[in-house]
């Protein structure tokens, strides 16, 4: 939607698989919906209309839009010992693997990446830093409040409008 390579009512038709040399990528039960908008893509959660969006992107944007998204990052909450992936295998920029991280299945995410990510369109296409920690009392009774600072603008407003309505 933000590179203007699909509309909610983009269509396309669904025929169960996506081949890419090796096993063919199959929807969930090998279900074949047929002509399809973007909106049931997300709707119905089809994995072949997630490829086909990801095929439209090209492996440079969708790398660029799993980056800015934060998914190869820790997220930089205020806790000790963050864990997460930095994604390398996806990195490498196999066919399969962008297939199957377009639908969830070839990426690796912690909880809090995936909040931090899907809470960019709740902030208009801004991803910010995740807080537990609201301000530090110290014995002495002195504060210390967090300081909340805005993030990054991953996507555009109109497009966090689009995807907002579809879901």
């Amino acid at each position: 939607l933000e590179e203007g390579l699909v509309e909610p009512d983009t269509e396309y038709i669904d025929t169960g698989k996506v081949e890419l040399g090796g096993p063919a990528i199959y929807n969930f039960e090998k279900k074949v919906w047929g002509k399809q908008t973007m909106a049931a893509v997300l709707e119905n959660s089809i994995n072949t209309g997630a490829i086909f969006v990801e095929q439209k992107l090209g492996k440079d944007l969708f790398l660029k839009y799993i980056d800015n998204f934060g998914f190869f990052d820790k997220t930089g909450i205020d806790l000790q010992g963050e864990i997460y992936s930095r994604n390398e295998t996806l990195k490498r920029g196999y066919p399969r693997d962008f297939a199957s991280a377009s639908f969830g299945q070839g990426i690796q995410l912690t909880s809090l990446q995936l909040v931090r990510a899907f809470s960019a369109l709740a902030n208009g296409g801004t991803l910010v830093k995740p807080h537990i920690v609201e301000k530090i009392v110290f014995a002495d009774g002195q504060e210390k409040t967090t300081q909340i600072k805005e993030g990054a603008r991953v996507i555009s407003e109109a497009a966090v409008a689009k995807i907002t309505a579809m879901l």
